[in-house]
């Protein structure tokens, strides 16, 4: 059954493709490149938590199989799991997005870089914590 929805109204095409549509715009939008999800996700890398990225797969998986197999079909269950995962990954990715202040930054590139700056000063940040701490007890220790 290839029209599988609540109210019965609604075709796969016109649950999936929107969906799957959104996801890649919005890894598109924070600066990601491929020719579809599966390379979107892949070109996101560790940027996307696991989950995250398993369910973009899966969305990415059902999207493929709904254009390219005549006979594939999803029961009411399905829909709506796919629909869960969609609603989660459209919700992590827009947390994502810088604020709109920093668009023209995300745009330009340079807002991703922002991104994996920010994540190298946290690194940066807890090992300058971590030596100072180990220098603290050293110097501790040595005074008794």
């Amino acid at each position: 059954m290839k029209s599988a929805s609540r109210n019965g109204s609604d075709s796969l095409y016109e649950v999936v493709l929107p969906q799957a549509k959104k996801v890649e715009s919005l890894l598109r939008e924070l600066g990601y490149g491929g020719r579809g999800l599966h390379d979107l996700v892949t070109s996101a890398g560790n940027d996307l938590d696991d989950d995250v990225r398993r369910a973009t797969r899966k969305l990415a998986t059902v999207r493929n199989k709904l254009v390219h197999e005549s006979d594939f079909a999803m029961t009411e269950g399905q829909v709506d799991s796919f629909k869960g995962s969609a609603n989660f990954v459209v919700r992590e990715l827009e947390a994502m997005l810088p604020h709109p202040a920093s668009a023209a930054d995300s745009r330009s590139g340079s807002g991703r870089i922002m991104r994996m700056i920010g994540k190298a000063s946290s690194i940066a940040l807890a090992t300058l914590l971590v030596v100072a701490l180990a220098s603290i007890v050293g110097s501790a220790l040595m005074t008794h």
